[in-house]
């Protein structure tokens, strides 16, 4: 996670742009120009020409202003000189505020990341009432647009449950939670497809394992089971304009979703099946077996290594043979002795090449370029003119098992693994161009409510099935760092 943790760092934070006023550079005061205002503003509406209700509202412009940071020269002289407001005292109405006024002034005074711009006193008053009419009120966020908010670490302690199996059915969607705005008005939550999109993957799995094997690559065994995973992106786009000399004028918001699918998987030591798309320059079923074995071998030692972490992953079949006939070296897990594979003193490497373990084998050298896709996905649908910032609400994995629900061997924690390299991968992938992007004012970050997880299903039950899972009853939001598995239907 050095990527995560440099996004936090604040010599990490972009260089403000310069600006002028008519030539000259813009002089600052001393005292921050966060808290409230009221000051007019090109383009700023007074409560008499925005309605409280819905409907067509004409908004008054005052003549150009020359904004010199803590001063303002005003053309028009109806709207009076502008005030800094640092507490209930500094208004001139009659009217006392309420105490929830009261409070939630404090809160616009108190916040020292923001400004707030009221072209009247009156506006002021109403916002503070409880109206949230954006064009009542001007917003300028001084922090850096591509700082991501502290969000949630991944746990790391033994007793954690990290993989968990739902008695309930997968649910159609999940609203996930967006972090509040910046005049901290909360949004509301954003719809995540989940059953649809795995029942997408499953089917398009089955029709591709009927084809024949010289078209696939697919095994052709009744054992052999396919794996195929989703990343799917939940993200908000968010147009910006600079309002020197260091802060950004949020405008209107827009949600978003992308997903990018993987390759097959299947339940092989040695093979994997062929390339989905019969143009592409990577042909699968050309790379060596040995790389595959080794891939697959090295994918075998990661899942079991991460599984001796957690105490739920106890009743897996390698700790499992740990505590009933000694002790396990997971290095002979890449060992080959007298024709067959063994893990230990036990015939173990075998029983877990299987198709999960396969895709994180292959995940090094797969998931890099559907990450990159994701991301020149995301930038490229944007305006190259113009300031975006794009704020990325949830990462979630999906993944389908066919026919075979998820194994009792090393399959559990390979998709544990999973999750965290697709995570990492994206994490440092976006990072890496944020010097690229700031220069055209793109600036990528997540949310402060930031969710990564995974959510995968099988057709049938399979040996193992439950087996190092902690059983719960339904999943209605994912938390960071979870896979979740669902029944067969």
């Amino acid at each position: 996670m050095r990527a995560a943790q440099a996004e936090h760092d604040p010599e990490n934070q972009i260089r403000r742009r310069t600006s002028t006023t008519q030539g000259q550079p813009i002089q600052i005061e001393s005292e921050p120009a966060a808290g409230a205002w009221v000051l007019p503003v090109p383009g700023l509406a007074s409560p008499d020409a925005v309605a409280s209700t819905s409907g067509s509202a004409t908004v008054r412009r005052p003549a150009v202003l020359s904004v010199l940071r803590r001063r303002v020269r005003i053309e028009d002289e109806d709207w009076g000189p502008p005030r800094k407001i640092k507490s209930d005292g500094d208004l001139t109405g009659k009217s006392k505020l309420s105490a929830s006024q009261l409070r939630a002034l404090n809160k616009l005074i108190d916040n020292k990341d923001v400004t707030y711009h009221f072209a009247s006193e009156k506006a002021l008053r109403e916002y503070l009432g409880g109206s949230r009419d954006r064009r009542l009120v001007q917003i300028i966020d001084h922090r850096s647009p591509d700082l991501s908010p502290p969000h949630y670490e991944r746990p790391m302690d033994v007793s954690d449950t990290v993989y968990q199996l739902s008695s309930a059915s997968v649910p159609d969607y999940y609203d996930m939670p967006q972090s509040p705005r910046n005049d901290d008005s909360e949004r509301d939550t954003t719809r995540v497809s989940v059953a649809p999109a795995l029942a997408q993957l499953s089917s398009g799995m089955q029709a591709r394992k009927k084809r024949p094997r010289s078209e696939t690559g697919i095994k052709t065994t009744k054992s052999t089971n396919i794996f195929k995973f989703s990343v799917q992106v939940d993200y908000r786009v968010t147009q910006m304009k600079p309002a020197p000399p260091n802060g950004w004028i949020l405008g209107e918001e827009a949600e978003r979703t992308i997903s990018r699918e993987s390759q097959i998987y299947q339940s092989s030591g040695t093979e994997l099946p062929a390339h989905e798309d019969d143009e592409a320059k990577i042909n699968r079923r050309k790379v060596p077996k040995t790389e595959v074995n080794q891939r697959v071998r090295s994918a075998i030692v990661q899942a079991n290594e991460l599984g001796y972490q957690f105490d739920q992953f106890g009743p897996l079949s390698v700790q499992a043979f740990q505590r009933r006939k000694g002790q396990n070296d997971l290095r002979e897990a890449q060992t080959k002795r007298k024709g067959t594979y063994r893990l230990s003193n036990v015939q173990l490497a075998s029983s877990c090449f299987h198709s999960e373990t396969q895709a994180l084998g292959m995940a090094p050298v797969e998931v890099p370029p559907l990450i990159a896709s994701l991301i020149d996905s995301i930038v490229g649908e944007l305006p190259k003119k113009g300031g975006w910032q794009v704020v990325v609400n949830s990462l979630l994995v999906l993944g389908s098992s066919v026919p075979n629900s998820v194994c009792g061997n090393a399959c559990k924690p390979a998709l544990l693994q999973l999750l965290n390299q697709i995570e990492d991968c994206f994490v440092d992938t976006y990072h890496l161009q944020k010097p690229d992007f700031r220069k055209r004012d793109l600036f990528f970050r997540r949310s402060g409510e930031y969710v990564a997880a995974m959510n995968v299903a099988g057709l049938t039950k399979f040996q193992g099935y439950g087996t190092g899972a902690k059983a719960i009853k339904k999943v209605t939001v994912p938390v960071h760092g979870r896979v979740y598995e669902f029944p067969p239907d």
